[in-house]
């Protein structure tokens, strides 16, 4: 699949670019449209937060269920974990993702991979 690569000799797939482990690309690039598990790719376009300032990293366009679980299991634990943070990893059982924070409920998913 375009767009995945192991990383570091594991077989961990990366879904998205992630900065810290040497992917990358503008904020605009074309990317395979494929995916094994939903994931949807194409151009990557900077959104907003709530105060509608850009997020520094392109956002991930998961399916909207998947979305929606994700989001709802942050919230849940934002007081615990991510309050005051401004990068965050959320793992279920079979995937982890990196987002930026602005507040409760104000993400963005950038980064996904599954878990080994």
């Amino acid at each position: 699949m375009n767009g995945s690569r192991s990383i570091g000799g594991g077989s961990r797939k990366l879904y998205h670019h992630d900065p810290d482990t040497g992917g990358g690309g503008s904020t605009k690039k074309s990317v395979d449209k494929s995916s094994d598990d939903g994931v949807q790719y194409g151009k990557e376009e900077i959104k907003n937060d709530f105060d509608g300032k850009p997020y520094t990293y392109p956002e991930l366009h998961l399916p909207k269920k998947e979305y929606g679980t994700v989001i709802r299991q942050i919230d849940d634990n934002y007081e615990s974990k991510y309050k005051g943070k401004s990068i965050g990893f959320h793992s279920t059982s079979k995937y982890t993702y990196k987002f930026e924070i602005r507040g409760y409920n104000d993400y963005n998913i950038f980064s996904k991979w599954k878990n080994d």
